[in-house]
């Protein structure tokens, strides 16, 4: 019978470290809990707070991938907290347009499709979304901003040699099967590190 590595790869490798490192201690071994910023947000008047590297047992972490192509980029932050019963709940936005270097410090607008474009989008949409687990393809909802139409954003700092970005955000998501409606206020992204996808 072989295992299937894949699903004890994170109990190994903190094996591995607690052997190779056990006489340094803990805070030298795991990241800087600031390595991929902070990430904050009222979800229906209850406090969100995601903070990156904090570690391969942190039940909370952000995620922020970039696509580029030739004539159109996809950014897309979201936070992640593990909650009851391992389930995820994601709680973020997608910026998208033509070229990355035109991103600028300010408001972005709506999220609309680029003229003449068939599947490429400008602007920014928000969402918050729940998983069974963050591995699991499976949705107890997901709600867009874009049902809603309300959403605001906007850059503080676009720093794109090191590939950071700060800002501030507010929108409503409704999932459109349900139609229930989730209230995003107060938010707040620093020094969010992007990673080519």
């Amino acid at each position: 019978m072989f295992l299937d590595f894949t699903k004890y790869q994170s109990f190994i490798v903190l094996a591995i470290l607690c052997c190779c490192y056990s006489c340094i201690p803990v805070e030298e071994i795991l990241p800087d809990k600031n390595d991929n910023g902070i990430f904050s947000c009222n979800l229906n008047g209850e406090l969100f707070e995601a903070e990156g590297g904090k570690g391969i047992l942190s039940n909370e972490l952000i995620i922020a991938d970039l696509e580029e192509s030739e004539d159109s980029f996809l950014l897309t932050v979201f936070g992640v907290n593990i909650v009851e019963d391992g389930a995820g709940l994601a709680v973020g936005f997608k910026i998208g347009g033509k070229q990355l270097n035109e991103l600028k410090p300010g408001e972005l607008g709506a999220w609309t499709l680029i003229e003449g474009e068939e599947d490429v989008f400008q602007g920014t949409m928000g969402g918050v979304e729940k998983r069974s687990s963050i591995n699991s393809d499976d949705y107890e909802f997901r709600a867009s901003s874009n049902n809603s139409g309300n959403i605001k954003l906007t850059l503080t700092e676009v720093d794109l040699e090191n590939q950071t970005i700060s800002g501030v955000f507010e929108f409503t998501a409704m999932d459109d099967e349900s139609g229930e409606k989730f209230t995003v206020t107060d938010g707040e992204f620093s020094q969010v590190k992007w990673n080519l996808k």
